[in-house]
C-alpha cells in the first residue's frame, strides 16, 4: 500500500469518527437520553428522521404536550398551513423543500390526543426519558 493511499485511508477513518461523534451528540441534544444501543449506532435513529419532517423530540414531550399549550399551537399550525410556501426552515434541522401539508404532517402525531399511539418517526427508546420527565412534569402541573 502506498503512504499516500494510507494516509487517505486515515483520513477517511478519522473523518468517520468526527460523523459519529457529531451525530451522537444530535442525538443527545434531540433526545437528552437515547437508547443505548442508539448511542452506539447512531445510524438507525437518523434513517428514521431522514427526509422527514418532524417536531424535534424534546419540543413535542417537554412543551408542546401541555394541554395549555396544544390549543395555541394547533392554531399556529393552521394558520401557517394557510400560507403559500414551498420551504421550511425549522428552527433545529436544515431548511429544504415543504408544503404546508407536509407542516401539518409533521404536527400531527404531536397535535394528537393522548395518550398517543404515535409518536412521530422516534425510536421507541429513544424517546423513553423524555416521556418519563414529561409523566412527572404533569403530575406536578409543570406542563
Amino acid at each position: 500500500m502506498s503512504p499516500e493511499r494510507c494516509d487517505r485511508c486515515l483520513g477517511r477513518a478519522e473523518n468517520q469518527k468526527l460523523q459519529r461523534g457529531w451525530e451522537r451528540n444530535t442525538l443527545l441534544s434531540l433526545y437528552f437520553g437515547p437508547a443505548p444501543k442508539t448511542l452506539v449506532d447512531p445510524k438507525s435513529a437518523f434513517n428514521l428522521l431522514k427526509g422527514k419532517w418532524v417536531v424535534a423530540p424534546v419540543t413535542d414531550a417537554l412543551i408542546y404536550r401541555s394541554d395549555r399549550v396544544k390549543p395555541e399551537l394547533a392554531r399556529w399550525v393552521d394558520d401557517v398551513s394557510k400560507w403559500e410556501f414551498t420551504t421550511i426552515a425549522p428552527a433545529h434541522f436544515d431548511a429544504g423543500p415543504g408544503t404546508a401539508e407536509q407542516l401539518k404532517e409533521a404536527f400531527a402525531p404531536t397535535l394528537a390526543p393522548e395518550p398517543r399511539a404515535e409518536r412521530a418517526p422516534y425510536g421507541a427508546g429513544d424517546i423513553k426519558l423524555l416521556d418519563d420527565i414529561a409523566t412527572q412534569l404533569i403530575k406536578l402541573k409543570v406542563i
